[in-house]
């Protein structure tokens, strides 16, 4: 986030949520417009290294 913060303008942060019908395990992350894919990576990432958390992933 401090890299992203130097970044003109700053890319806009993901919006999370979980969304009920696609189930309670569903972390839903979506771009506002201009965000940058990295900075989902990175978070995903350490996500998954935080909590322990294995198997695949994706993004379109």
């Amino acid at each position: 986030m401090a890299e992203n913060g130097r970044e003109d303008p700053p890319a806009e942060p993901f919006q999370l949520s979980v969304t009920p019908e696609h189930g309670p395990t569903r972390l839903w992350l979506r771009d506002p417009g201009s965000a940058d894919p990295q900075l989902l990576i990175t978070f995903v990432t350490s996500y998954a290294e935080a909590f322990g958390l294995t198997g695949r992933w994706s993004f379109q």
